[in-house]
């Protein structure tokens, strides 16, 4: 599914990934942990091909990354950063977003899907309504996650999905994660958080 193969990134004053290799199958969930500046953040943007490799190749779900194929490679993966400019009015304008591009328009969301990941994530369907700066970090970090699944892609890369949710909700993040059995995922951490 993911086949990372002698990967190097180098910036001008220093090379966070150095001839790394990593090869995940469909399904599998893979935890980076450790501190700042290891360049586990670095691995998901090159994944993307958001950052240039400077040696190496990557392939997800069959497709070499290249600058020739990035539509198609990319319509392979969802990303949630570490962080996102929210300048949206509501919830629902948030949750929406990803599928107002042409790729994404045909996988827009019903209510009901909606409603049922929500539950899921222990967040209220009324939420969708509201302004977001009436709603806290926790629920918009879980309002996210749930927007970028309900794109329904194969692959998800994770750059920190639980670092501001209490533990109750972090707990439902994980568990939903793992309930996803046909989706690859790649999370990076600072903590420890949940491990199966």
């Amino acid at each position: 599914m993911i086949e990372i193969r002698d990967i190097t990134v180098r910036f001008e004053n220093k090379t966070p990934l150095e001839n790394f290799s990593l090869s995940i199958a469909r399904g599998e969930k893979y935890i980076l942990e450790g501190v700042s500046g290891k360049g586990k953040s670095t691995l998901l943007k090159s994944i993307l091909g958001f950052v240039e490799l400077s040696q190496g190749e990557i392939i997800c779900d069959g497709i070499k990354l290249s600058k020739e194929n990035l539509v198609e490679y990319r319509s392979k993966i969802a990303y949630l950063p570490q962080s996102l400019n929210l300048d949206f009015e509501t919830l629902e304008d948030l949750i929406y977003y990803p599928f107002s591009f042409a790729i994404n328009k045909p996988l827009r969301p019903s209510i009901e899907q909606i409603e049922e990941i929500f539950s899921s994530l222990k967040l209220n369907i009324s939420l969708l309504k509201q302004n977001l700066n009436e709603i806290s970090g926790g629920e918009k970090q879980r309002a996210i996650f749930a927007s970028i699944m309900l794109l329904k892609r194969p692959i998800v890369l994770l750059d920190e999905p639980a670092s501001s949710l209490d533990s109750v909700s972090a707990m439902a993040v994980w568990d939903y994660i793992y309930s996803q059995k046909d989706t690859t995922f790649i999370c990076v951490t600072h903590n420890d958080i949940y491990n199966k």
